[in-house]
C-alpha cells in the first residue's frame, strides 16, 4: 500500500498576533499570574483590614462601656439617686459627656458640686460635695432636710454634718421633695439660726408657722414675710416678756407673728 508522505509539523508563528493569542490562551487556562511583590501587598491589605475590623469590634464592645460606678463623700444624699441622675451607666467611656452628667448631679437637692472621672475599663468615680442643711424636718412618717437653695431632700442614713436646726411638724405634712420650700419659711429658719443660735428645736404648723418654747411659754413666730422679720419679732418678744415679768404675769402663749400687735394668752 502506498501512503502519502507525512506533512511536516507546522512551526509556531512568531507574528505579533500569534504571540498575543498564545498569551491570551495561557491566561484563560491558568488565570492571571501575580508577581510575589503584588501577592505580598494584597496579603498585607487583607491583614490590615481584618485587624481594623477586629479592633473596631472590640472598641465598641461592652468592655469600653461604663459598668461600675462608685460615689464618694455621700452622707445624706442617697448614692442611688446620684448614680441615676448622672445617666452614665452603660455609656461609652470615650464619648460620655461627663460635664453634662456632673451638671445633672449638681441639680439634686443637697448637692453643691460634683466631679466624675472614668477609666477605659468602664469604672467611674463620682465625687460630690454636699451642701449644709438649713434644717431637718421630722414627723411621724419620716424625715427630710432642706438646703440653702430651698431644695428638699429625703433624709438617708443620717443628717448632714452641719445641720443647724430641727423642725418637728406638729400638724400637716412634711415639705414636699417635688418642689422648693416656701421662701418665707426657709428665710425664717436662716434668720433664726443667726439671731438666736442657741435655740435648735422648733415646731411648725400651717396655722401658726414656726414656734419654740422658752421660759415655760410657747412663742409663735410665724414665717419671715420680709428680710429681717425674725429679728423684729424677737425684739417684740423681748419687750413683751419684760412687761409680763414686771406685771408678774405668767403667759402660756406669746404670739409675735405680727410684731406691731403682739399678744399673750394665759
Amino acid at each position: 500500500m502506498n501512503y502519502p508522505p507525512r506533512r511536516p509539523r507546522k512551526t509556531n508563528s512568531n507574528t505579533r498576533f500569534d504571540v498575543a493569542l498564545r498569551q491570551r490562551r495561557a491566561t484563560t487556562v491558568n488565570g492571571p499570574r501575580l508577581s510575589p511583590r503584588l501577592r505580598f501587598a494584597l496579603a498585607a491589605v487583607v491583614l490590615v483590614v481584618g485587624a481594623s475590623v477586629a479592633g473596631l469590634s472590640w472598641f465598641w464592645s461592652d468592655a469600653w462601656r461604663v459598668s461600675a460606678i462608685t460615689v464618694r463623700n455621700s452622707t445624706s444624699v442617697p448614692t442611688d439617686r446620684v448614680m441615676a441622675a448622672s445617666g452614665i451607666q452603660g455609656e461609652h467611656t470615650q464619648f460620655v459627656d461627663l460635664a453634662a452628667a456632673a451638671q445633672r448631679i449638681d441639680e439634686l437637692p443637697g448637692i453643691e458640686a460634683a466631679q466624675i472621672v472614668c477609666s477605659w475599663d468602664g469604672a467611674c468615680e463620682i465625687a460630690i460635695k454636699e451642701t449644709s442643711a438649713i434644717a431637718v424636718w421630722q414627723s411621724g412618717v419620716g424625715q427630710v432636710w432642706v438646703d440653702g437653695e430651698r431644695k428638699v431632700q429625703q433624709l438617708a442614713d443620717k443628717a448632714p454634718a452641719q445641720t443647724a436646726l430641727v423642725v418637728r411638724v406638729e400638724s400637716g405634712s412634711l415639705p414636699s421633695t417635688e418642689k422648693l420650700m416656701d421662701a418665707r419659711v426657709a428665710r425664717a429658719l436662716t434668720e433664726l439660726s443667726s439671731v438666736q443660735p442657741d435655740v435648735k428645736q422648733y415646731v411648725y404648723s400651717p396655722e401658726f408657722g414656726l414656734s419654740f418654747t422658752r421660759f415655760g411659754h410657747t412663742v409663735r413666730l410665724g414665717v419671715s414675710e420680709y428680710a429681717g422679720a425674725m429679728r423684729d419679732k424677737l425684739d417684740a418678744l423681748s419687750k413683751l416678756e419684760t412687761w409680763l415679768t414686771a406685771k408678774n404675769i405668767q403667759a402660756r402663749v406669746i404670739d409675735v407673728r405680727f410684731p406691731e400687735a403682739a399678744f399673750y394668752l394665759k
